[in-house]
Formats: C-alpha cells, structure tokens, sequence
C-alpha cells in the first residue's frame, strides 16, 4: 500500500498492523480505534488525520512523515526509524 491515496477515508475499527504506508496520504482518514501496530508510516501524510483510541505501538515513522499539528508519536510509543 506504499504511496496509497486514502485522504479522507473511513477506516475506523481497520486492522492495519503491519501494513506498508510508507508515503501514503491519510490526510483528513478516520483512523479512530484503527490497529496500527508496526505498521510503516515512514514519509505518510497524517495531517488531520483521527487517530483516537488506535493502537500505534511501534509503527514507524521519520522525519519526513506529516502528523497533525500537536501530535506526539513518542508518547504514542512509536519508533522513530
């Protein structure tokens, strides 16, 4: 799913673990209760993107992925790469 358009889809409940969203665009996606364990988010866009109650413990980012203005991945426990 590398480089996947998913701006503004509804995905909330998905289970994505694992998943390759390595410069996806989520911008504006429901993620809400979403599982992304592990998953890669290296380069992705994540701007205004719902990402309440998922579980991202150790998915991947850089300093290339696009959080939402005052989203904290550290505290979500996941792995700079």
């Amino acid at each position: 799913m590398t480089g996947t358009n998913l701006a503004k889809a509804k995905l909330w409940g998905a289970n994505l673990s694992g998943a390759n969203l390595a410069k996806a665009n989520l911008t504006r996606a429901n993620l809400t209760c979403t599982q992304l364990e592990d998953a890669n988010l290296r380069a992705a866009k994540l701007r205004h993107t719902k990402l309440y109650g998922g579980n991202l413990t150790g998915a991947l980012y850089d300093d290339t992925t696009k959080f939402t203005k005052y989203f904290d991945p550290i505290s979500r426990n996941m792995q700079i790469f």
